[in-house]
Parts: C-alpha cells; sequence; structure tokens
C-alpha cells in the first residue's frame, strides 16, 4: 500500500492510496512498486518510510528498490511494524524448549514492553544467548536469525526513529502509521 500523511501522520484523505499485488512473485512486487513511486515523482518528498513484516525477502529488496530510484538514503526509513515485531519475538521464545508457556508468555510481555518503550539494545541482548547453541542450527537459527536479521536492518532504526523523531506517527500495538 502506498500512501501519503498530513503533518500530523494522519492518512491524507485528499490522496488516493495505492493498493497492488501479483502472484508473480517478489521481483514483480517490487517492480510495481518502482513503477508507482516513479509515477508519485516519490524524490520530491521530505520523508519516505517502507514498512514492512521484517521478511528477509523484503528487507533484502528495499535498498535496490531505492538505489533504482535514486533517492538519497537521508530522509528514508524502513521499519518493521510493531505487530510482526512481536511476532518475531514470539518465534524467538517458542526456540526456548525448556521454559513453560508461562515462562515464555512473562518473556514475550516483558520484550514486548521494552519494544513500546523504544529500547531495543535490550530486545537485541535478550535474544543473543536463545540463537546459541542447539538454538543456532538449521530452522531454529532461521527463525533466531529472521528476527536478528529483521533487527538490525529495521526493527532498530524503527524503534531509534519513530520513538526519537516527530515525523513518523505511531500508534502502540497496531499497524497503523
Amino acid at each position: 500500500m502506498i500512501y501519503t500523511v498530513d503533518a500530523h501522520g494522519k492518512m491524507d484523505r485528499g490522496f488516493a492510496p495505492f493498493i497492488e499485488g501479483t502472484l508473480k512473485g517478489p521481483e514483480a512486487v517490487f517492480g510495481l512498486l518502482a513503477y508507482h513511486l516513479r509515477q508519485l515523482n516519490v524524490g520530491a518528498s521530505d520523508k519516505i518510510l517502507f514498512i514492512a513484516d521484517g521478511a528477509r525477502w523484503i528487507c533484502n529488496r528495499v535498498s535496490g528498490l531505492i538505489k533504482s530510484l535514486g533517492l538519497a538514503r537521508i530522509n528514508i526509513y524502513e521499519l518493521v511494524d510493531f505487530y510482526h515485531a512481536v511476532e518475531h519475538l514470539s518465534k524467538v521464545a517458542d526456540l526456548k524448549k525448556n521454559w513453560r508457556k508461562s515462562e515464555k508468555r512473562c518473556w514475550l510481555k516483558k520484550h514486548r514492553r521494552l519494544l513500546l518503550k523504544g529500547h531495543a539494545d535490550k530486545v537485541i541482548n535478550a535474544i543473543r544467548p536463545i540463537c546459541r547453541g542447539r538454538n543456532s542450527k538449521g530452522f531454529l537459527l532461521n527463525a533466531a536469525t529472521s528476527f536478528a536479521t529483521s533487527t538490525t536492518c529495521a526493527i532498530e532504526r524503527f524503534l531509534t526513529i519513530a520513538f526519537q523523531s516527530e515525523a513518523v506517527p505511531w500508534k502502540a500495538g497496531s499497524e497503523e502509521w
């Protein structure tokens, strides 16, 4: 979805958002995105915010999109929406097979709150020990690495930018920006 926001961070009602999709794969999705952004002359925007779910296939393509559009990175922000950030945290908690459900819920609740308060560094530090040893192999590594990759590519930027900047409006616990 492509849309613009007003000075208060609310969706600009004078702009009809673009909602586009295809079943032809990631390259086609980013091709459509590039097409629409070029048509909108996105380079003239004050700020550009890319919001995604933290999937590597998206994260790995955003920098190529930015480059293909000839955009300066200075006013470009990438982030994972809060809902998906918490979903990734849940996957990390599930790596702890010896934890009871109540322990997982407690860990998740604590780290969800840390995300809300903008403490990405504390969340990252809590994830690192979980992703060691037997949890660093095979499928388990993929789940943990997915969150770690999302964190370094987007969540960390999201937390430092969204919570310290008036430029990026945010509603806690939702995907609305």
